[in-house]
């Protein structure tokens, strides 16, 4: 479903200037022939797109309602946008100048009728998009938008919010929590711990396989933990392991992990990595074999990583046949995409507290918000020869009022 009929489902007939609902457009073009004017102050800037150069249309398609939407016209050049309230920002990513004070103006007399007007998927800890909202030939895709590229695909490597939940989706590990933050098994089906937290000896699914169809064994284990634990393997994750003296098989399906000494967090850590084939070398970090329900299929950089099920996963096929993972690093462009329907799905989404508490309250809109684990803080440089000062730091930190934070800007 486009953006247009998005309009017309939620506000009635659309304008024939401009092909917007008639709130909308009397909000944002002079020209239409709508009830409402605006303000002098504000109509002096807007033009509508029709006065633009033809080859400007491109452009407008894949943010407007409707390609000859209007466009506030205050130092624009050849592009226009509708007045959103980040709009400095989306005009920014399409190359042009935005006014910050015609962007106060425009967003004061429409944004109400605007957001009021449109409706679209979008979550905050999951968006899902209604049944009949998707093309038919993308019924079994589904497009996942992350706000950063990933930091490597190699599971012994870096980490952030980001690069996990693409490795989580690639790769099984040996021990993970479940809903209620408990340990329980993975790829390992049982393990037993030494009285002293020295020696875990764990006993492995059978039948689990890598996408390129070979069987998980003990020797894979080994060599993932070995390989990282190794001296010349540059990753924090190394550090976190520091214990763990070495990986040692018994046979196909039985591994040994010898510390060197008591390693009681041993099965936390574990949850963090997840398990290559032996001898994958440098080559997962750019093609990772892994035993996740999703395999590898290529990566655009910054653009875009493309996933397909793995029907031999050892807990059964996923549902959904493809995934697109689309980078999209603005927070309004993001908003722009899900409005639009070109992202189906946003999972820790960095979006404005307001704009998803008026997105709520769409009808064709489906926010879900559950519990989870998160920490937010800021990490200072204490090699900084200002902020090596504990009196610069004791200032910074009383200078901060994080209850009103938490209360105004992340809307509690």
């Amino acid at each position: 479903m486009d953006a247009r009929a998005t309009v017309a489902g939620s506000a009635g007939h659309l304008c024939d200037a401009c092909g917007l609902s008639p709130a909308v457009a009397a909000a944002a073009c002079r020209r239409c022939a709508c009830d409402r004017k605006l303000p002098p102050s504000i109509a002096g800037r807007i033009r509508h797109p029709r006065s633009l150069r033809p080859e400007g249309d491109a452009h407008f398609g894949a943010w407007l309602p409707h390609p000859h939407g209007c466009a506030p016209d205050d130092s624009l050049g050849d592009f226009g946008i509708l007045p959103f309230r980040r709009a400095r920002t989306i005009h920014a990513h399409l190359g042009g100048r935005f006014s910050m004070r015609a962007e106060r103006e425009v967003r004061t007399e429409a944004r109400r009728r605007w957001w009021g007007g449109m409706s679209a998927m979008l979550v905050l800890l999951g968006l899902l998009p209604l049944p009949g909202c998707r093309r038919q030939e993308d019924a079994h895709t589904l497009v996942l938008a992350i706000e950063a590229p990933p930091l490597t695909f190699d599971p012994r490597g870096p980490t952030n919010a980001v690069t996990a939940r693409l490795q989580q989706l690639l790769f099984n590990t040996l021990t993970q929590k479940d809903e209620r933050f408990e340990i329980v098994p993975e790829l390992a089906e049982s393990w037993e711990v030494s009285e002293d937290f020295t020696i875990y000896t764990f006993r492995l699914r059978r039948g689990v396989r890598f996408h390129d169809g070979r069987e998980l064994t003990a020797r894979d284990v080994a060599y993932t933990f070995n390989t990282l634990i190794a001296p010349t393997f540059d990753s924090p994750k190394r550090a976190a392991l520091s214990k763990l003296e070495r990986v040692e098989p018994v046979d196909a399906h039985t591994v040994v992990f010898r510390c060197r000494e008591p390693y009681r967090g041993l099965l936390v850590d574990l949850i963090a990595i997840g398990i290559i084939p032996e001898n994958s070398g440098e080559t997962v970090a750019r093609q990772p074999i892994g035993t996740g329900p999703f395999r590898f299929v290529r990566y655009v950089e910054n653009q875009e990583v493309e996933l397909l099920a793995f029907p031999e996963h050892f807990r059964g096929a996923p549902r959904l046949r493809r995934l697109r993972v689309k980078i999209v690093r603005d927070p309004t462009t993001l908003a722009l995409e899900l409005l639009g329907g070109t992202v189906h799905l946003a999972v820790n989404a960095q979006l404005s507290p307001d704009f998803v508490a008026e997105q709520q309250a769409g009808r064709r809109l489906r926010v879900v918000i559950s519990d989870g684990a998160a920490l937010e803080y800021i990490g200072i440089n204490t090699t900084d020869p200002i902020l090596r000062d504990r009196r610069v730091r004791q200032a910074l930190a009383y200078g901060i009022d994080r209850r009103a934070i938490i209360a105004n800007l992340l809307r509690g």
